[in-house]
Formats: C-alpha cells, sequence, structure tokens
C-alpha cells in the first residue's frame, strides 16, 4: 500500500494538480473522485492545497477508514458544479462510455476537468495478446476504447482534450508473463525475439519507445467541459 501510494497516487495528484492550475477554473475550488477505491487520494489531493471541498461520490471503499483528511460522501445525483473530477479504471466498465462522460460533464462547473486512467486496446500488451490476454474479463470490462476512439468520444460528449498520454511501464513485462503462463501463446516473430535475445535495457528501451508515442495499454487523460457538445 505504502508503494502503491507514492508511484500512483502521489503521481495522479500532482499529475491533476499541475493540469488543474494551469488550465482549471480557478473559482470552481470542489474536487469529486468518482466510486472510490483509493481513499488515500484524498491526502494527496489535499496536500496540494488547491480544493476547498473534497467529495467521494459512490465510493466503494469507505473514505473515512484510509484517510485523515475530511472527505464528504454524496450520491452521484447529488454532484454538481465540481472544479475537478476524477475516475480511476472506470471507464472500461461501462456499458455507454458515452452517457457515462455526458454525466460527468454535467457535473462539472464551466471549464471543470475530468481526469481519467483506463485501458486502451491501443496498448502493445493487448494488441499482441488479444484473445489471451488474462486479465481481461467478461462482463467486468465491457468497451477497451483504442486512442483514437477515446479521442472522439471526448468530441462527442462536449469535453476538450487537454493531456491524453500512456505513461504504462508494464506492457513488456505483462507480454512476458503471459506467455510463461501459457506457451500455447504465439507471438509475432519480431517480439518472441526481442522478448528471448534482447536484455532487460533493451526492453526497458522499448517500453519507454511505448510510452512516447502513446502505444501502452495504460491510458491518462485530462478534459476540459466546453460550451459546445458536438453529437454525430
Amino acid at each position: 500500500a505504502k508503494a502503491r501510494r507514492y508511484h500512483l497516487l502521489s503521481s495522479h495528484a500532482n499529475w491533476m494538480g499541475m493540469i488543474y492550475e494551469e488550465t482549471g477554473n480557478p473559482e470552481a475550488r470542489q474536487y469529486a473522485d468518482l466510486n472510490t477505491s483509493s481513499p488515500p487520494i484524498f491526502d494527496e489531493i489535499h496536500a496540494l492545497g488547491l480544493f476547498d471541498t473534497l467529495l467521494s461520490v459512490d465510493p466503494l471503499l469507505p473514505p473515512e477508514a484510509e484517510t485523515q483528511t475530511p472527505v464528504q460522501t454524496i450520491p452521484r445525483d447529488q454532484l454538481a458544479a465540481a472544479g475537478a473530477i476524477s475516475a480511476f479504471e472506470k471507464l472500461e466498465h461501462q456499458f455507454s462510455p458515452l452517457d457515462y462522460l455526458t454525466a460527468v460533464r454535467s457535473a462539472l462547473a464551466e471549464n471543470g476537468l475530468f481526469f481519467f486512467t483506463t485501458r486502451t486496446i491501443s496498448g502493445f500488451d493487448l494488441q499482441i495478446l488479444w484473445g489471451k490476454t488474462p486479465y481481461i474479463f467478461v462482463p467486468e470490462h465491457l468497451n477497451l476504447l483504442s486512442i483514437e476512439g477515446i479521442q472522439r468520444l471526448l468530441d462527442r460528449a462536449g469535453l476538450e482534450l487537454i493531456e491524453l498520454s500512456t505513461p504504462g511501464q508494464l506492457d513488456v513485462e505483462l507480454v512476458r508473463h503471459a506467455v510463461e503462463q501459457d506457451p500455447s501463446i504465439q507471438l509475432p516473430r519480431f517480439v518472441g525475439y526481442l522478448l528471448d535475445n534482447r536484455d532487460r535495457l533493451a526492453h526497458n528501451d522499448f517500453q519507454e519507445f511505448l510510452q512516447k508515442h502513446r502505444l501502452s495499454s495504460h491510458v491518462r487523460v485530462a478534459a476540459k467541459k466546453i460550451k459546445e457538445v458536438v453529437r454525430e
């Protein structure tokens, strides 16, 4: 838990805080996390000093059990005029991602920001393993969007893309582990050669290439509420 907090939650909070300071609505000082599964995120957000009110919306884990920061727990229909909303690893579980994003937009203040992370089917490990991917389950994972699909979806929902990056660090290792667990998986020749005949330094360099060119399967997105909504 300590390592997760340092490497993941702190990173999420700093990322959101930086973008909020640069492009957010400074008068909308309410932050909300949807279906909270990692309550310590509120401690990290509180430490930034950017928000007056912290809200946990329909949490999966009660915030008071794992955080020292005052947090209000509210149902989804009471969320409104938020300066920033986050949803970590939630979009892939939605039956209708468009309806989900549209609902989030309605809960944001003008120029409010929505931050989310999800998996993208554009990622290296999912493209390589496809139907043999051991950590994607139906009906838990309903929609795995491509990078292009995410961009188009944001446009349709009336959200302006501020940042879309793939900072994932495990694509190469996930492919290696999947093959070790299931020898029946047939890798493309180049990928098999890379894994078998190059060292960890080469694998790390390749992973950095995937990150840089938005080819990792872990994606994080920042989007802003705009006035006009384009529906197709």
